[in-house]
């Protein structure tokens, strides 16, 4: 019974730092998995429509820039969460 209350001990302590790191690095990988998404579909789309470079590089930097703002919505959310727990921990330290 001390093994599982360790474990949440563990699982459970610096949430809020979890949470961030969390974040950070799912915008790292979300943004990896943007250019393997956003390139192949821009080529489909310019190929489609008969576009050309010019088309495709602004098809390219739209969906890029639309993609990113999106995960840095999804993430920005998360991200401050932790960063509410940090300072509702701090608080309550300092009550104590």
């Amino acid at each position: 019974m001390s093994d599982n209350k360790n474990l949440l001990s563990v699982l459970y302590s610096n949430s809020g730092a979890k949470l961030k790191k969390l974040a950070k690095v799912l915008f790292c990988i979300n943004m990896v998995l943007c250019l393997f998404t956003v390139i192949p579909l821009a080529v489909t789309i310019t190929s489609a429509i008969d576009g050309g470079f010019p088309l495709g590089f602004l098809i390219f930097v739209v969906l890029t820039a639309v993609y990113l703002v999106i995960t840095w919505l999804s993430v920005i959310v998360m991200y401050a969460f932790g960063e509410l727990c940090d300072n509702a921990h701090r608080i309550e330290s300092k009550v104590k």
